[in-house]
């Protein structure tokens, strides 16, 4: 997953969406802290919940 921080903008939907707690917001950006938890989620639920499209898959 690929996190775009000029465009997070705090919002959390991203952190709230993800069913691994994969992302953490610190600094007022999104960060995917777990990789490995990360790469293990086919869905990716995170990506369509970022209103700014900060998130996607590479």
């Amino acid at each position: 997953m690929a996190i775009d921080t000029e465009q997070c903008i705090d919002c959390y939907a991203c952190r709230s969406a993800c069913p691994f707690s994969a992302i953490r917001v610190w600094d007022g950006l999104a960060h995917v802290c777990n990789p490995a938890a990360c790469l293990s989620c086919v869905a990716t639920p995170c990506v369509p919940s970022c209103p700014t499209g900060a998130i996607h898959s590479p």
